[in-house]
């Protein structure tokens, strides 16, 4: 037969096919060309025929090339087999099995197709009916290596796919075969073994496929194909005999051989498993074989299908009630874990802000006495930037540890992000607060070579003191607040008097005169209404705002007559010097920015950078009036000093311009109010 007597669109065909057995890399160099011949050409006869060109050879049952076609899937699964160690014991069981299938063929057309009166079950009948347990094993072992780590329920779903075809088949097959079956024992259970194994397999490769569809590679699509081939030739081989209507050598017998070809293509195919991903799976596929199963039980009431039919279809329903089942207690363990994960902090696995609230909520409105006890590690962020970010979270993972152990019964502990802890504790009114909360400070503080990490700590008592958990949140985080502001003052004044004791070293004049100015600054500050802290913050900056000084030349600045353009430039740098070297304790960062701005003039004619209005902070604004009024009153080498009353209308007079106005009219009423103490 000459390849160009088939039409463009068959050859097309033939050459796809022809790279399909040939064209991987794996195997193009390993499959001897003698075993491609056959199949080749055996595929050319089929698409002959399927074209009608005339003068094709009939693929008959007593051809030799209908057996080298069948013959070809053996060769092919046990080269796959020799030359694939990792699956050597799946492809030699496929290889098995199609040499055992070909055989019932071959013995068939030697010894019982001219035999009117043929045995059954015959010896072809076994050869044939092997072909079922050794494709089961063998896609059982392929399912191992193939499919490794996919989900159970999954393998679940597959089930389902593969019961409700089973159910479809069987209500399609099964009668017209029982029916048919006649004869002894022996002779009926072979003509049901024959659908029974189909059955069998289809379940297998369907649960399979099913499972394993967005992972399977070109080899299990070519099996699956090849298996759908052969059960479907099975089946309508089965109702055609059932009926009468089988004709030998017919179109229908080119299924087992294409069947057979197929899964030599499969042995061909390149193996490149990927991983699962759960995120592929779709319950379409079970979703409607569950509808489909129920259609069928339905189409029973009416119309009677066979009893396999019903059990396989009523068997597909049962497992998806078991999948159903499965899925929703793992819905509710990860509801679970969910739920637990968002009231727990990751590092430590101690409750975080969330479940702090919802606890919080039930001890407000319980008779018990609680504690709300907040801690803030001190000296953390140092030891966090000297030894990492890993180091740190050990730390805090080893303190978290300890609190947990430091809390009473019936007590907890939980961490609120960062560096901040917090616990309820159980508490009695004549218990006191110090002596509950101490075992936990003690327990969040470390100290090594080279670092100390200490703890402040803030508390309320519920329910004495606050009824609603916003309430007692805002009286702990205010203490805690306190608790460690008063360490940072501590600090703070430390170095104050460390600096202010420079300034006394080199003028003792000038010691007094910045305590007079601290204390016009607090009244001051004080009938301007401001709150503790700001008060301490401005009397700091009146403390130390001429610490520049100690910078400028005593020949500029003991000089007893005014200074020149070029001496008044020198000199007004001391604000700038003064920020520098405040700004060298981390304490008194926020007072050197005020030291800076304590020569801006509210028009914005003042210096270092002409700043104007409300851009000057406050507590700067206060002590360069305060500074003016000292600095008028007192004696200079450069001038006599003035009355009170006449400074304070000095300070009126330029108020607007170079003085805050209404910093002014303040400090004139604490003028007034205490004369003694100013």
């Amino acid at each position: 037969m000459d390849i160009m007597s088939i039409p463009a669109t068959q050859r097309r065909s033939v050459r796809a096919l022809s790279r399909l057995l040939g064209g991987t890399r794996e195997v193009s160099s390993q499959v001897p060309l003698l075993f491609s011949i056959p199949i080749v050409l055996g595929m050319l006869v089929l698409a002959g025929q399927v074209a009608g060109v005339p003068g094709t050879l009939w693929a008959t049952q007593d051809s030799w090339l209908f057996h080298a076609l069948l013959l070809a899937a053996p060769v092919l699964c046990a080269t796959k087999a020799v030359r694939h160690r990792q699956e050597r014991i799946v492809w030699a069981l496929f290889a098995a099995a199609t040499t055992c299938y070909g055989l019932g063929f071959v013995y068939w057309a030697i010894f019982q197709a001219a035999n009117p009166n043929q045995p059954y079950p015959s010896l072809a009948d076994g050869f044939w009916l092997s072909l079922y347990p050794l494709m089961f094993v063998a896609l059982c072992m392929l399912a191992r290596t193939r499919l490794r780590g996919v989900n159970p329920r999954i393998w679940l779903d597959g089930l389902i796919v593969g019961l409700g075809l089973a159910a479809l088949s069987a209500s399609l097959v099964f009668r017209a075969v029982s029916a048919s079956a006649h004869g002894d024992t022996m002779a009926i259970v072979t003509t049901l073994a024959y659908p029974g194994g189909d059955l069998v397999l289809l379940v297998m490769i369907a649960t399979l496929f099913s499972a394993a569809r967005t992972i399977a590679d070109r080899s299990c699509q070519m099996l699956a194909v090849a298996i759908a081939v052969l059960l479907l030739t099975d089946s309508i081989w089965f109702v055609k005999v059932a009926n009468g209507t089988y004709d030998v050598n017919g179109v229908l017998d080119l299924g087992w051989p294409l069947a057979m070809v197929l899964l030599g293509v499969a042995a061909l195919q390149h193996v490149r498993p990927r991983a699962p991903d759960p995120d592929e799976h779709s319950l379409v596929l079970p979703a409607v074989t569950v509808i489909g199963c129920v259609g069928l039980l339905v189409y029973d009431h009416f119309g009677r299908m066979n009893t396999l039919g019903v059990l396989l279809a009523a068997a597909a329903i049962l497992v998806a009630v078991i999948r159903l089942i499965l899925t929703y207690k793992t819905s509710r363990t990860l509801l679970r874990v969910s739920h637990r994960a968002s009231l727990t902090d990751e590092l430590t696995q101690l409750g975080n802000r969330a479940k702090l609230l919802r606890d919080l909520d039930v001890a407000c409105v319980s008779e018990a006495g609680t504690l709300l006890a907040f801690f803030d590690l001190d000296g953390f962020k140092n030891y966090n930037d000297t030894y990492g970010h890993p180091a740190g979270d050990a730390l805090l993972l080893r303190l978290a540890g300890r609190l947990t152990a430091a809390m009473p019964a019936g007590a907890e502990a939980y961490r609120m992000g960062g560096d901040e802890f917090c616990a309820l504790i159980p508490w009695h009114a004549n218990a006191a607060v110090a002596s509950v909360v101490a075992p936990a400070c003690r327990a969040l503080a470390e100290k090594g070579e080279g670092f100390a990490v200490t703890t402040s700590w803030g508390h309320a008592l519920i329910s004495s003191e606050a009824s609603t958990s916003s309430h007692a949140l805002s009286i702990a985080d205010r203490r805690l607040y306190e608790d460690k502001t008063s360490g940072r003052v501590s600090a703070q004044r430390q170095s104050q008097q460390v600096l202010k004791r420079v300034l006394e070293q080199r003028d003792h004049l000038l010691g007094i005169h910045l305590d007079d100015v601290a204390r016009l600054v607090r009244q001051t500050a004080l009938a301007l209404g401001l709150d503790e802290a700001e008060v301490e913050q401005a009397v700091m900056a009146a403390e130390l705002h001429d610490i520049g000084k100690a910078a400028i030349p005593d020949a500029i600045l003991f000089k007893p007559g005014r200074l020149d353009d070029e001496e008044f430039a020198f000199i007004k740098r001391h604000t700038i010097i003064g920020e520098r070297i405040l700004s060298g304790a981390p304490s008194l960062s926020a007072v050197a920015r005020v030291v800076r701005s304590t020569h801006e003039r509210v028009d914005g004619n003042g210096y270092p950078d002409g700043l104007a209005g409300d851009a000057i902070p406050l507590a700067a604004r206060i002590v360069f009036v305060c500074d003016a009024f000292d600095a008028m009153t007192s004696d200079r080498p450069y001038c006599t000093p003035k009355t009170a009353e006449s400074a304070l209308a000095e300070l009126r007079a330029c108020g607007g311009t170079q003085f805050d106005a209404a910093v002014v009219e303040a400090f004139a009423h604490a003028l007034e109010r205490r004369p003694a103490r100013i």
